[in-house]
């Protein structure tokens, strides 16, 4: 997966951090609204990607960010950075339970 965004980063224009960064927060904004809807916070009907596409939307965006702040980045740093990180987020999320 991370391999397939970093292929379509490379393929499409220009752009900066900043505009990928947008566009993340703009894709959160699509999730907030899937979970409102899905909570009944929201009267608006379900969009076609629901909750699941929209979180895929936001990861895709996450990962187009890492690209663009480091062209360099290869899937193999990018998991074993991940791995390290994760056990370490996760550890933090256990000490609360």
């Amino acid at each position: 997966m991370i391999q397939q965004t970093f292929a379509v980063s490379v393929a499409m224009p220009r752009r900066t951090k900043s505009d990928v960064f947008f566009s993340l927060v703009e894709e959160v904004g699509e999730l907030a609204t899937e979970l409102a809807v899905d909570s009944g916070h929201s009267k608006k009907p379900e969009g076609k990607d629901g909750i699941t596409g929209e979180a895929v939307d936001v990861i895709i965006c996450a990962l187009d960010l890492i690209w663009v702040h480091n062209h360099s980045t290869t899937e193999e740093e990018l998991e074993k950075y991940l791995n390290e990180i994760v056990k370490t987020k996760l550890a933090k999320w256990r000490a609360k339970i």
